[in-house]
């Protein structure tokens, strides 16, 4: 993973803007813990009004893209960040979606 997450950091974004997944294309992630769900430990399930509830989970899906433009390293590094994988099955993709907000 840290050889993924050193392509981006030389490509120009910002390490606080980077988070890694295990998995392949599709992931978690939760809005009011800001965190992936469903791995790293992390339980999918929030409690909301002393109940559980999976309502602030975001499926995201995860995309391949060609390059790494620098247009596109900004657009990350003002946003919320970037989940990425290295499922990219030997090709030199970087494959990632960003963080949702809603």
């Amino acid at each position: 993973m840290e050889k993924l997450i050193n392509g981006y950091l030389e490509k120009g974004v910002h390490r606080n803007k980077i988070f890694a997944t295990e998995q392949p294309s599709v992931c978690i992630w939760s809005l009011t813990r800001k965190c992936l769900v469903s791995e790293n430990k992390n339980e999918a399930a929030d409690v909301i009004d002393n109940k559980l509830s999976f309502k602030n989970n975001r499926i995201v899906s995860l995309q391949t893209r060609d390059v790494l433009t620098q247009e596109m390293v900004d657009e990350i590094n003002n946003s919320e960040g970037i989940i990425v994988t290295d499922a990219t099955y030997g090709k030199p993709y970087f494959r990632y979606a960003f963080i949702p907000t809603k």
